[in-house]
């Protein structure tokens, strides 16, 4: 691997927001009087882009009033339960910045959104880049927004690492031509994602693992 930057999911990989995000889906479905088919259900779904998760349960006409609702429902859930960083996230971005390589979020919430966790948390001074749903057409596991951070980073698809937790991740970075890694932390279950490329339990073991076989992951250019 000639890496020369790391990618990140944010949802399941570097925050714990999924019941945050399980909440929003339950409040959505009530508020348009359909039965929520529940976390079983959408829980696998998270990663992918909102528009289509709703289009497999409303019809078309209705998906951008019930993509406003969600939104608004997202915040509401976030104040009343605020969002977590797994265990090791920051240490394992801090582990990850000793490689000198620059990094980047790529997720499929709003950058709108996503920004104010990363200062809450004061993490956003690790990321170089932070691409959300508004800065593209097209969402996970489409593979344009991963292609659209490795070009405002300058390197080439193949030269960006990318780690996430969910099969929308995996697909988004194969189709980008990009070297994904899994982590066991959010959606995914490892034996879809090992189809994919190595898995590590959380963000810190996968930090740990890499800078310690550094040679085998890492061809950094001297500068």
């Amino acid at each position: 691997m000639n890496t020369k930057a790391i990618l990140f999911d944010l949802d399941g990989t570097i925050t714990d927001t999924i019941p945050i995000v399980l909440s929003a889906f339950q409040k959505t479905f009530h508020l348009f009087s359909l039965h929520y088919p529940g976390d079983d259900i959408l829980r696998p779904q998270i990663g992918r882009q909102i528009e289509h998760i709703f289009g497999d349960f409303f019809s078309e006409e209705l998906i951008p009033k019930v993509v406003q609702i969600y939104r608004e429902q997202y915040l509401s859930c976030q104040k009343e339960t605020s969002p977590s960083l797994f265990s090791g996230v920051f240490e394992g971005l801090f582990s990850f910045s000793k490689c000198s390589l620059p990094m980047g979020i790529v997720t499929t919430k709003l950058r709108s959104f996503t920004l104010p966790i990363l200062e809450r948390f004061e993490i956003d001074s690790f990321f170089s880049v932070v691409v959300g749903a508004e800065d593209v057409e097209h969402c996970k596991p489409h593979p344009e927004p991963l292609l659209f951070a490795a070009k405002k980073l300058n390197v080439l698809p193949e030269e960006c690492l990318y780690i996430g937790d969910s099969l929308s991740d995996a697909k988004a970075a194969i189709s980008a031509g990009m070297p994904f890694f899994g982590v066991l932390t959010g959606v995914g279950e490892k034996e879809e994602l090992l189809e994919y490329g190595e898995v590590f339990l959380d963000l810190q073991e996968c930090s740990q693992k890499i800078l310690s076989h550094k040679k085998d992951y890492f061809r950094v250019e001297k500068q």
